[in-house]
């Protein structure tokens, strides 16, 4: 098996979930993408993001949820 959805912990989450001793975390696609330089452009001195890029997070979740509907996840 070249790969599998066995080894992903938030199978049915639509974004990744950190479990801290204390806390819990969600990581989405705005999250990763403050921490790339490339993306910089895409947010505002107060670090709201664009509408572009919001749209981009949107895409790769629909994208997620297609992957978890061919899995026959949902």
């Amino acid at each position: 098996m070249l790969w599998s959805f066995t080894i992903n912990r938030c199978l049915n989450s639509v974004f990744i979930v950190i479990d801290l001793e204390f806390i819990q975390l969600s990581f989405q696609f705005i999250h990763f993408a403050r921490t790339e330089v490339r993306f910089a452009k895409h947010f505002a001195p107060d670090g709201t993001p664009s509408p572009a890029l919001l749209k981009a997070q949107e895409d790769r979740l629909k994208n997620w949820r297609r992957l978890q509907e061919l899995a026959g996840l949902h």
